[in-house]
């Protein structure tokens, strides 16, 4: 009886252990995830490392010659629309014997349905019918062809496979495996592809915990990015660096910001963020920053270096030093 109560305590015990156990790895995991969610949030690095990996790639394609970049596209779509036993509908049986070694000859060994001309639903009457109309052609008893012995020796291996109830079973049991394994690989590619898309394609924002889209202004550059209405022409922007443009009207307000020298427009991420109310549009200076607050409390900001505004300032500055001797 004792012996019996120890045991149920212990158990009691170890489930709470456990179970605390299991709590605790989560929550170091999620806080893991958490601050790297965040320090890729203010700093873009898969972003970054996404953009330095395509133009390696590039470097190399121009250096060497080597289309790496090209190579891993034809690999991923083959991969993902190419299965090696899904072959669609069986061929149609060659018409003569030249047709028909050059058609063995190519066909994968591996593959006895589509040498067969068969699919893995006909009968065994059915396949048996299609091989004899098929040693008809290429027999070299019956055929004086050049490599008709190596093409009635594929023909021959394929239906000995088939003819095999055991194989058959055996093949036909590999074919589902590999077409679920086909499913899962396009699966995951196609996954892959939305993940990496909506990381280059979205900004994380800290109001919302979403992600808001980011479109990229190719008629921009990082030169000639930011309309200043008092100076009637367009400063550099720095990465980083978020403004707002409103129309000639004083309507469409829109959102941009600049990110590894490029231009980007995040509307629906800077009205998220109270953008429209915390800072002017076509202003000289830069009011926000990805990374900081949204409105400039602390009045940070930023000043083009190049313009005359900065040399008055300057002026002022020394102007006033005097002043002060």
């Amino acid at each position: 009886m004792i012996l019996l109560f120890a045991l149920k305590f212990l158990w009691a015990v170890s489930k709470k252990i456990l179970k605390y156990t299991l709590l605790l790895i989560l929550y170091v995991v999620a806080t893991l995830l958490g601050f790297c969610m965040m320090i890729n949030q203010r700093y873009q690095i898969i972003t970054k490392l996404i953009k330095f990996t395509n133009n390696a790639l590039e470097v190399i394609h121009l250096v060497l010659g080597i289309d790496l970049k090209g190579w891993f596209r034809r690999r991923g779509n083959r991969s993902s629309t190419k299965s090696t036993f899904d072959d669609g509908p069986p061929p149609p049986l060659p018409e003569n014997s030249e047709n028909a070694i050059q058609f063995l000859l190519k066909e994968n060994p591996e593959r006895p349905y589509r040498i067969l001309c068969v699919s893995n639903t006909d009968s065994v009457d059915q396949i048996r019918n299609h091989y004899r109309k098929l040693v008809r052609l290429v027999h070299p008893d019956k055929c004086n062809l050049p490599q008709a012995e190596d093409a009635f020796k594929i023909l021959d291996t394929a239906f000995k496979k088939l003819a095999d109830p055991e194989k058959r079973e055996e093949i036909n049991s590999e074919m589902e495996r590999q077409k679920a394994w086909d499913e899962f690989n396009k699966n995951m590619s196609e996954d892959y592809k939305n993940m990496f898309e909506e990381l280059l394609n979205t900004i994380q924002c800290s109001s919302c915990e979403k992600r808001h889209k980011k479109t990229l202004v190719e008629k921009r550059t990082f030169m000639e990015a930011r309309f200043c209405a008092e100076c009637n022409t367009k400063h550099p922007a720095e990465d980083g660096d978020v403004w707002a443009e409103v129309g000639m009207l004083g309507v469409n307000w829109t959102c941009y910001a600049c990110f590894d020298g490029e231009v980007y427009e995040i509307t629906d991420w800077g009205k998220c963020q109270n953008l429209k109310q915390a800072i002017p549009v076509n202003h000289h200076r830069v009011f926000c920053h990805v990374g900081t607050q949204a409105a400039n409390k602390s009045g940070r900001s930023r000043t083009p270096r190049n313009s005359e505004e900065s040399g008055n300032r300057g002026t002022k500055r020394s102007k006033k030093n005097k002043r002060r001797k």
